[in-house]
C-alpha cells in the first residue's frame, strides 16, 4: 500500500512541474485572475429572478455598471449590496446600476432561488439579479474571492476592482463609480503608484525571474538574492525566492522572506498565504492556526484558508475543531489545484495518508479540468 502511494505521489508531482512553474509568480492579490484595468469583461448570458436571458452587452450599453458577484452565505456580500443600493439611491443617476451576479453554489436550486429573493427583498434591491447557474461566468472573470466587484464604464472598459470588501478599501469602490460617472470624488483618486525599486534590483529581479522559468534555478536564485541585497524593500524577489525555498525543503529561509513581504505589504494575499502554508509544512502548527485564521475571517468563502486551518487543529490534536473546519471546507469555494497539493504535501509529510491521498486526488482532478 505504502508504495502504490508512493508511486502516485511520484506521478502527481511529475504533473504538477507545470503547474508549480506556473506559481512562482501567482497574482492573488487581485480580484480577478481573467481581468483587469483597463480590460473589457468577458461577455455573459445569465437568466434573471424571471428567468429572461439577460446579455451583457445589452446590461453594459451607455451605462456605469458595478459587477459584483455574491452569494447569500457571505456576510460581505450583504454589506456590498446594501452599501451599493445606498449609493444609488444616493447618486439617483439612471446611467448607473448594479449587476449583481449570484455565485451561490455550483449548481443553484429552487432553496437557493428563495434565498436570493428573500435577501433583495430584505435589502429592497433594485440591482439586475442574474444567477450564474455552474459558476460559468464566476470562472470566466477569475473571481478570487466572494464578493469581488468591478466598475466597468460607458465604454465598457474595467476602472476599479475590488477583491472581498475590506473596512479600508468601501470608500474606494463609491469613488470609482463617481469618477467613472464624471462626479466629484470624496478623496481624488489616483492610480496605486508601484513600488520603484532602487539600486537597479529591477534589474536583476527580472534576470532572476528569466532564469527560474527557463530550469536555471541556482543561477536565478543567486540574481534574486542580488535583487533583495540591492533594494531590501522590493518584495517581487522575495516572493519568488520563498517560493522557490518552500519547493526545495528550505523552509526557514522561505519563511523569512514571507514575513518580510508581509511586514512589507499588508495587502500581499499571496504571500500571507504562502507564510500560513509553509508554517504548516514546517511544523509550527499553533503559527499557522492563527495565519489562517486570520484569512480565513477576511476571505470566508476560500476553501484553502478553511483546509489550512483545519489541519492546522489536527496536527495539534484539536480532533473536534479539524471535522468542523473540515466541514466547513466543503462548503465553500474550491480551492487552486496547487493549494490541493500543497496541503496534500501537509498532510504527507505528518504521515497521514488517507487525508494526504484525497488532497492530491483533489488537486489532479483540477487539474485536468482546466
Amino acid at each position: 500500500m505504502r508504495s502504490g502511494h508512493c508511486f502516485f505521489r511520484v506521478m502527481l508531482a511529475a504533473v504538477f512541474l507545470q503547474v508549480l512553474s506556473q506559481a512562482l509568480t501567482p497574482d492573488v492579490s487581485a480580484a480577478f485572475k481573467r481581468v483587469g484595468r483597463g480590460d473589457t469583461p468577458p461577455a455573459f448570458s445569465l437568466p434573471d429572478l424571471q428567468g429572461e436571458e439577460r446579455k451583457s452587452d445589452d446590461l453594459y450599453a451607455g451605462k456605469v455598471s458595478v459587477v459584483v458577484f455574491w452569494a447569500t452565505w457571505s456576510p460581505r456580500s450583504r454589506e456590498i449590496l446594501q452599501d451599493l443600493e445606498n449609493l444609488r439611491r444616493e447618486l439617483g443617476r439612471e446611467d448607473f446600476q448594479v449587476i449583481a451576479i449570484n455565485a451561490e453554489h455550483m449548481e443553484i436550486g429552487s432553496a437557493d432561488r428563495q434565498a436570493v429573493k428573500k435577501m433583495a427583498g430584505e435589502l429592497n434591491l433594485e440591482a439586475v439579479l442574474l444567477f450564474d447557474q455552474g459558476l460559468t461566468a464566476y470562472n470566466d472573470f477569475g473571481a478570487m474571492a466572494l464578493p469581488s466587484s468591478l466598475v466597468v464604464d460607458e465604454r465598457q472598459k474595467v476602472v476599479f476592482d475590488l477583491a472581498g470588501y475590506p473596512m479600508t478599501m468601501r470608500s474606494d469602490l463609491a469613488d470609482a463609480v463617481k469618477k467613472a460617472l464624471g462626479l466629484p470624488t470624496s478623496v481624488e483618486l489616483r492610480p496605486p503608484e508601484e513600488y520603484k525599486p532602487k539600486n537597479h534590483a529591477l534589474m536583476y529581479y527580472n534576470f532572476g525571474k528569466r532564469l527560474m522559468e527557463k530550469g536555471q534555478e541556482e543561477k536565478g536564485e543567486a540574481q534574486l538574492l542580488v535583487s533583495v541585497e540591492r533594494d531590501p524593500d522590493f518584495t517581487r524577489p522575495r516572493v519568488l525566492l520563498g517560493i522557490y525555498f518552500k519547493k526545495t525543503g528550505r523552509l526557514d529561509e522561505a519563511l523569512e522572506h514571507f514575513r518580510k513581504v508581509k511586514e512589507l505589504d499588508a495587502k500581499n494575499l499571496e504571500a500571507a498565504y504562502q507564510l500560513a502554508a509553509v508554517s504548516l509544512r514546517a511544523g509550527r502548527f499553533a503559527e499557522a492556526e492563527g495565519l489562517f485564521l486570520e484569512l480565513k475571517e477576511e476571505f470566508p468563502e476560500r476553501e484553502e484558508f478553511a483546509l489550512g486551518l483545519a489541519l492546522a487543529h489536527k496536527y495539534q490534536g484539536n480532533e473536534q475543531e479539524y471535522l468542523k473546519a473540515r466541514e466547513l471546507s466543503e462548503t465553500l469555494l474550491p480551492a487552486e489545484p496547487r493549494m490541493h497539493y500543497e496541503l496534500g504535501g501537509v498532510a504527507d509529510s505528518q504521515g497521514d495518508l488517507e487525508v494526504a491521498a484525497v488532497l492530491y486526488h483533489r488537486a489532479l482532478a483540477g487539474l485536468l479540468e482546466k
